[in-house]
């Protein structure tokens, strides 16, 4: 397998080494950036073109020029503060290409491209699968206590929460192995199966936050059954810039005490670039309305560094990456009131990620090294951990582009994942494992006329599972081997410029998990004895999308109905039994069919120059086949409304704003037999905040208030819910002060 690993990054260095330069075999793209009403130009208007990591900026006459651009199909975005978002889908060959644009006074924060959903970037109206976007400053609004917080209010996704350190994204009623988690291009790898596991990525070290809704295993593999969650952070070099400038970013929760803050540090002139970060996050306990969760504060301790260069020809960043966090896990009172179990996780991440323009083709190659050791304690006096997973995963991907023939562009490319699992303490989970797949896949996009955009690839995997003896598991050593073909299919209709029709179907796939096929024991997190199943077969999704799409500066909707049907759904079976040591019930692993099908809305309108009404709202039924229950743990109906009134300038404080919102979540009776049902309730929110000069810089202050009115509530995707309400009133704070060095 190591042999494996080095003969493709061998490849890929070859690749990257022996090609000449190829600058004269480009374009470029030139325009001028207007504002739509007064047709004067605006300086400073960013224009990115994200599939080649590059962008520009408008000069004082509202020009921009960008040099040496392959051949090829681009997504172009441009972007200024105070104008809605505007995305151009550009065909470049060896000359010159005019691309001019007006942009539109609007006060909505409108999604530009998607870098997740397909090989080149795409813009959101024209992408075949759904997406959802977070960025900006809407992003930097959102920020919660993990990074995964940002998500909540996304249609179609909600979050399954252990206290307040640990948050999983549910993407259309699944989660853990069923949603995949990729950070800044390569998945994240840390033990995702358990449902207390969440992803270990820093919450201030991101840019934005993309969504896909629905299978990504054509581009991503196994896991990316219910969709992919993509981590994307801010480029380093090739940007004009100051030498050495950077951010301190400070944060605050009033319901557990927490103080948080990040230093992020960045610079580079001459194509070089680099960023580095570090931050803190300390929280107490948990508050409810009625009490306070005994054992439920954390800690975290993280830090970054990453260095770049951005060229004509190419482009090359490598970087580390470390996130470290102690979190207590509150325990039933009715049970253990006195119980002080712990967790800690340190996850290191190396990567490397390059790009160079060959003759026809733009090839691409990213590698990552992980490290995941997770830790479980019974006690806060206990040193030595009666849990111990260690996990070592190495990912390579290449991914050639090649130039447009006419209108048809796409992508070729193939992966190695290969895994190191090892138990190293008195409970075993899983047995000690290794891991080995190896894919590759073809995707390609068409377009026919204007109107009309074609979207399809494939992908063929095959996974070699060698497993160790164990015998406290009662396992011996074996060798399991999975084999799946997906692929995907998408068709987009623009009857007009601003609107879109979509539909899609997608094949997705998941290979059963070492603790599926494995487990024999007492899974203290769930409060559960698990039986695994060791001729579990893989997962199959098929799933079927239709969206309606419309996007102007005042006004963006987008609606989607999907049914996904899944063959040999993987499910704890009650046997309706129960350990006579832990008392706790046992659980079966097994396989049914099963289907989900749901619908999400999302609507932004600004119905006055000061004034944005927004509604988003969603819901999913899944159903086991076999049995016709409803799948466990699917979220409850849900609805948001909001205003938001905004203006450009008030009493000195830039941007200003103040929003209210109403977030409606319907009872949850249609639960697995074995699952509490939850009641319905609606929470206020508020918030406010804007931006402060200091200098030629600008400090952007947010304050918010969560569950106003402290309302007594009971999540559906709450662990504690058994014996535990939601948390109360929390107010937030965040910081964010800009400086500069040279």
């Amino acid at each position: 397998m190591k042999k494996i690993s080095m003969i493709i990054i061998s490849f890929m260095y070859a690749l990257i080494s022996i090609a000449e330069p190829s600058s004269s075999a480009s374009g470029s793209i030139s325009g001028v950036v207007t504002d739509a009403a007064t047709t004067s130009p605006i300086v400073g208007v960013v224009i990115a073109v994200p599939a080649l990591h590059s962008g520009v900026v408008t000069d004082t006459e509202g020009k921009y020029f960008l040099k040496n651009i392959p051949p090829g199909i681009y997504s172009l975005s441009f972007s200024f503060i105070g104008y809605a978002a505007v995305t151009r889908l550009v065909s470049v060959q060896y000359s010159l290409v005019t691309q001019d644009v007006a942009l539109s006074v609007s006060a909505l924060q409108l999604p530009t491209v998607s870098v997740t959903a397909t090989p080149q970037t795409t813009d959101i109206l024209t992408n075949t699968q759904s997406v959802a976007v977070i960025e900006g400053r809407d992003f930097e609004q959102r920020r919660g206590q993990t990074l995964m917080q940002s998500l909540e209010n996304i249609p179609g996704v909600s979050l399954y929460s252990t206290g307040a350190a640990i948050s999983k994204p549910v993407v259309r009623g699944l989660s853990s192995s069923r949603v995949l988690v990729v950070d800044d291009g390569i998945r994240q790898e840390g033990q995702q199966w358990g449902d207390e596991h969440a992803p270990e990525i820093d919450a201030f070290d991101a840019e934005k936050i993309e969504v896909i809704r629905g299978p990504g295993s054509v581009l991503y593999g196994s896991d990316a059954m219910g969709g992919v969650v993509h981590v994307v952070k801010p480029e380093v070099g090739g940007v004009e810039q100051s030498f050495l400038d950077g951010t301190v970013k400070l944060d605050g929760f009033t319901n557990n005490s927490q103080a948080a803050a990040a230093f992020i540090l960045n610079g580079g002139g001459n194509k070089f670039g680099f960023r580095t970060s570090f931050s803190m996050r300390d929280a107490g306990n948990v508050r409810t309305p009625t009490e306070t969760l005994f054992n439920s504060g954390f800690n975290e301790a993280n830090g970054s560094g990453i260095i770049g260069y951005h060229g004509d020809d190419g482009f090359f960043d490598a970087g580390y990456s470390r996130f470290s966090t102690k979190i207590q896990i509150h325990e039933n009172p009715a049970e253990a009131p006195e119980a002080t179990p712990y967790q800690k996780i340190l996850h290191d991440k190396f990567h490397l990620h390059a790009g160079y323009t060959l003759p026809c083709i733009r090839v691409e190659a990213i590698g990552g090294y992980q490290i995941n050791q997770r830790r479980e304690f019974a006690n806060k006096d206990t040193v030595v951990p009666s849990l111990y997973l260690k996990l070592r995963t190495t990912t390579v991907e290449v991914k050639a582009h090649h130039d447009p023939f006419g209108s048809l562009y796409g992508t070729v490319g193939a992966s190695l994942l290969q895994q190191e699992n090892e138990t190293l303490a008195e409970e075993h989970l899983i047995p000690a494992s290794s891991t080995i797949t190896v894919a590759g896949f073809w995707y390609e996009e068409y377009r026919f006329t204007p109107q009309w955009m074609f979207s399809g690839g494939v992908r063929f995997d095959t996974r070699v599972l060698d497993v160790k003896d164990d015998n406290v598991l009662g396992v011996v050593a074996q060798k399991k081997n999975y084999e799946a073909f997906t692929g995907s299919t998408g068709i987009s209709y623009r009857p007009t410029e601003p609107f879109a029709i979509i539909a899609n179907v997608s094949r997705g796939w998941r290979a059963p998990t070492e603790f599926e096929l494995f487990a024999n024991g007492v899974h203290e997190g769930t409060v559960s004895y698990v039986i695994g199943k060791n001729s579990l077969v893989p997962e199959l999704s098929l799933n079927t999308d239709i969206s309606f799409r419309y996007i102007i500066s005042s006004l963006m909707v987008d609606a989607t109905v999907y049914n996904n049907t899944i063959t040999h759904y993987i499910y704890d079976k009650p046997s309706g039994l129960v350990d006579s040591v832990s008392t706790f019930p046992i659980y079966e692993t097994s396989q049914a069919d099963a289907t989900l099908r749901g619908i999400e809305l999302g609507v932004q309108y600004q119905a006055a120059d000061f004034l944005i009404l927004g509604v988003q709202g969603d819901m999913v039924n899944g159903k086991n086949n076999a049995t016709n229950n409803s799948l466990p743990r699917i979220p409850a109906k849900k609805v948001t409304i909001g205003a938001k009134i905004v203006t450009e300038k008030f009493s000195g404080v830039q941007h200003p704003y103040l929003q209210l919102k109403m977030k409606t979540v319907a009872s949850q009776t249609d639960v697995d037999p074995f699952e509490k049902e939850t009641g319905g309730y609606t929470l206020f929110d508020v918030s406010i905040g804007g931006e402060i000069a200091l200098g030629a810089r600008m400090v952007t202050i947010d304050v918010s208030a969560s569950n106003l009115f402290d309302r007594k509530y009971v999540e559906h995707l709450n662990r504690f819910k058994e014996y535990a309400l939601n948390p109360g009133r929390n107010i937030a704070a965040h910081i964010s002060i800009p400086f500069s060095v040279l």
